[in-house]
Protein backbone atom coordinates (compact mmCIF):
# COMPACT_ATOMS: atom_id res chain seq x y z
CA UNK A 1 0.00 0.00 0.00
CA UNK A 2 2.71 2.64 0.96
CA UNK A 3 4.46 2.02 -2.50
CA UNK A 4 0.90 2.36 -4.14
CA UNK A 5 0.74 5.52 -2.54
CA UNK A 6 3.84 7.08 -3.72
CA UNK A 7 3.53 6.01 -7.12
CA UNK A 8 0.22 7.87 -7.29
CA UNK A 9 1.99 10.89 -5.94
CA UNK A 10 4.66 10.44 -8.56
CA UNK A 11 2.48 10.17 -10.99
CA UNK A 12 0.66 13.70 -10.12
CA UNK A 13 3.80 15.29 -9.75
CA UNK A 14 4.79 14.02 -13.32
CA UNK A 15 1.41 15.38 -14.64
CA UNK A 16 1.61 18.67 -12.74
CA UNK A 17 4.87 19.16 -13.96
CA UNK A 18 4.19 18.16 -17.55
CA UNK A 19 1.46 20.81 -17.65
CA UNK A 20 3.51 23.67 -16.46
CA UNK A 21 6.37 23.25 -18.47
CA UNK A 22 3.67 22.98 -21.19
CA UNK A 23 2.52 26.20 -20.22
CA UNK A 24 5.69 28.11 -20.01
CA UNK A 25 6.57 26.83 -23.81
CA UNK A 26 2.95 28.13 -24.95
CA UNK A 27 0.80 30.46 -26.40
CA UNK A 28 -2.54 30.98 -27.20
CA UNK A 29 -4.78 32.57 -30.43
CA UNK A 30 -7.86 34.23 -29.52
CA UNK A 31 -9.94 36.45 -31.72
CA UNK A 32 -13.46 37.20 -33.40
CA UNK A 33 -14.29 36.93 -37.03
CA UNK A 34 -16.86 39.34 -37.95
CA UNK A 35 -18.41 40.65 -42.02
CA UNK A 36 -18.08 44.28 -42.81
CA UNK A 37 -21.41 44.78 -40.87
CA UNK A 38 -19.55 43.53 -37.79
CA UNK A 39 -22.05 40.26 -37.03
CA UNK A 40 -20.07 37.06 -36.32
CA UNK A 41 -19.45 34.92 -39.08
CA UNK A 42 -20.12 31.55 -37.74
CA UNK A 43 -18.08 28.19 -39.36
CA UNK A 44 -14.98 30.07 -40.58
CA UNK A 45 -11.81 27.76 -41.31
CA UNK A 46 -9.26 28.88 -39.43
CA UNK A 47 -5.98 27.72 -40.29
CA UNK A 48 -2.28 28.13 -38.31
CA UNK A 49 0.70 27.05 -39.77
CA UNK A 50 4.38 27.09 -39.08
CA UNK A 51 6.26 27.22 -42.08
CA UNK A 52 9.47 26.80 -40.77
CA UNK A 53 8.49 23.15 -39.37
CA UNK A 54 5.71 22.51 -41.19
CA UNK A 55 3.37 22.51 -37.90
CA UNK A 56 -0.41 22.87 -38.79
CA UNK A 57 -3.60 23.62 -36.46
CA UNK A 58 -7.46 24.28 -37.88
CA UNK A 59 -10.32 25.06 -36.31
CA UNK A 60 -13.97 26.66 -36.85
CA UNK A 61 -15.33 29.97 -35.73
CA UNK A 62 -18.23 29.29 -33.32
CA UNK A 63 -21.91 30.83 -33.70
CA UNK A 64 -20.65 34.20 -31.94
CA UNK A 65 -17.18 33.96 -34.23
CA UNK A 66 -15.05 33.36 -31.76
CA UNK A 67 -11.93 31.06 -32.04
CA UNK A 68 -9.01 29.81 -29.51
CA UNK A 69 -5.92 27.63 -30.47
CA UNK A 70 -3.47 27.27 -27.66
CA UNK A 71 0.39 26.41 -29.35
CA UNK A 72 3.79 26.35 -29.18
CA UNK A 73 6.09 29.58 -29.09
CA UNK A 74 6.73 30.42 -32.39
CA UNK A 75 6.08 32.69 -36.25
CA UNK A 76 2.94 31.69 -37.35
CA UNK A 77 0.88 32.40 -41.02
CA UNK A 78 -3.03 32.31 -40.43
CA UNK A 79 -5.52 31.61 -42.91
CA UNK A 80 -9.44 32.42 -42.29
CA UNK A 81 -11.76 31.31 -45.20
CA UNK A 82 -15.50 31.25 -44.95
CA UNK A 83 -17.83 30.88 -47.87
CA UNK A 84 -19.12 34.20 -50.14
CA UNK A 85 -15.59 36.36 -48.36
CA UNK A 86 -12.59 36.60 -49.40
CA UNK A 87 -9.80 34.89 -47.98
CA UNK A 88 -7.91 36.65 -44.39
CA UNK A 89 -4.02 36.15 -44.39
CA UNK A 90 -1.41 37.34 -41.79
CA UNK A 91 1.60 36.47 -42.04
CA UNK A 92 4.70 35.82 -39.80
CA UNK A 93 2.75 36.43 -36.57
CA UNK A 94 5.23 36.14 -33.59
CA UNK A 95 3.26 34.40 -30.61
CA UNK A 96 6.04 34.58 -27.77
CA UNK A 97 5.65 32.51 -24.28
CA UNK A 98 2.68 32.71 -22.41
CA UNK A 99 1.22 35.20 -24.56
CA UNK A 100 -2.16 35.40 -25.47
CA UNK A 101 -2.47 36.98 -28.82
CA UNK A 102 -5.76 38.57 -30.19
CA UNK A 103 -6.39 38.29 -34.05
CA UNK A 104 -9.56 39.74 -34.58
CA UNK A 105 -10.71 39.76 -38.31
CA UNK A 106 -13.38 41.67 -40.52
CA UNK A 107 -13.86 39.46 -43.63
CA UNK A 108 -14.41 41.02 -47.11
CA UNK A 109 -17.49 40.17 -48.64
CA UNK A 110 -16.59 38.47 -51.65
CA UNK A 111 -16.47 39.14 -55.42
CA UNK A 112 -19.26 37.51 -57.32
CA UNK A 113 -18.16 35.31 -59.68
CA UNK A 114 -19.72 32.87 -62.26
CA UNK A 115 -17.92 30.22 -64.78
CA UNK A 116 -19.26 28.97 -68.03
CA UNK A 117 -18.29 25.99 -69.19
CA UNK A 118 -18.58 25.33 -72.97
CA UNK A 119 -18.22 21.13 -73.95
CA UNK A 120 -18.03 20.72 -77.44
CA UNK A 121 -19.44 17.41 -78.86
CA UNK A 122 -18.36 16.61 -81.89
CA UNK A 123 -20.56 16.15 -84.68
CA UNK A 124 -22.33 12.88 -85.66
CA UNK A 125 -20.67 10.62 -87.90
CA UNK A 126 -21.48 11.17 -91.50
CA UNK A 127 -22.98 7.98 -93.32
CA UNK A 128 -22.27 7.92 -96.65
CA UNK A 129 -25.45 8.25 -98.96
CA UNK A 130 -26.26 4.51 -100.72
CA UNK A 131 -26.05 6.48 -104.19
CA UNK A 132 -23.92 5.69 -106.33
CA UNK A 133 -21.63 7.64 -108.26
CA UNK A 134 -22.12 9.02 -111.71
CA UNK A 135 -26.15 9.20 -110.84
CA UNK A 136 -27.64 9.91 -114.54
CA UNK A 137 -30.92 12.52 -114.54
CA UNK A 138 -33.29 12.18 -116.82
CA UNK A 139 -33.03 13.92 -120.12
CA UNK A 140 -36.17 15.95 -119.51
CA UNK A 141 -34.61 17.41 -116.26
CA UNK A 142 -32.01 18.69 -118.16
CA UNK A 143 -33.48 20.08 -121.19
CA UNK A 144 -35.32 22.49 -118.55
CA UNK A 145 -32.55 23.16 -117.00
CA UNK A 146 -32.29 26.77 -118.93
Amino acid sequence: MHLKSWSVLGLLCVCFLSARLFAQSSGSFTGTVVDSTGAAVAGAQVSVSDPTTGFRRSTVTNSDGNTLLCLGASTYDIIITAPGFEKYEARKVILRVGEKLRVDTKLVIGKVTSEIVVEATPPAKLRPSPLKWPVRLPERRLANWN
